[in-house]
């Protein structure tokens, strides 16, 4: 699918209530993106889009294993847009993302 002539794609993990599944839904039908559940993912398909959102829940004060378990699987992805998203229970502490987006970073997403 397209947004702005541009492929994206949102890749997630959901567990328990599959809350971060329903919210993946939702933004895929607005931004008109394929939406793959991250355990079913090939890491190769990565280079047939231009915008790739990665997401789960906080589990532990993180993002699932399963994210991170993909993340390593790729080479670094030069020249590709990446955003981060969760679902989690209330909190103050907005820290959560900063341990997967060094890990996209990484990536040169």
């Amino acid at each position: 699918m397209e947004l702005n002539n541009k492929k994206v794609l949102i890749l997630y993990f959901s567990f328990h209530h599959k809350n971060t599944e329903k919210i993946a839904k939702a933004m895929a039908e607005v931004l008109g993106a394929d939406l793959i559940e991250v355990t079913k993912a090939d890491p190769q398909m990565i280079f047939n889009y231009d915008l790739i959102g990665f997401g789960s829940g906080i589990y532990a004060f993180s993002h699932h294993k399963p994210l991170f378990e993909f993340l390593k699987k790729l080479n670094n992805i030069p020249k590709k847009k990446a955003f981060i998203f969760s679902t989690s229970g209330p909190s103050k502490d907005e820290k959560f993302h900063k341990k997967i987006e060094r890990r996209v970073n990484q990536k040169r997403f």
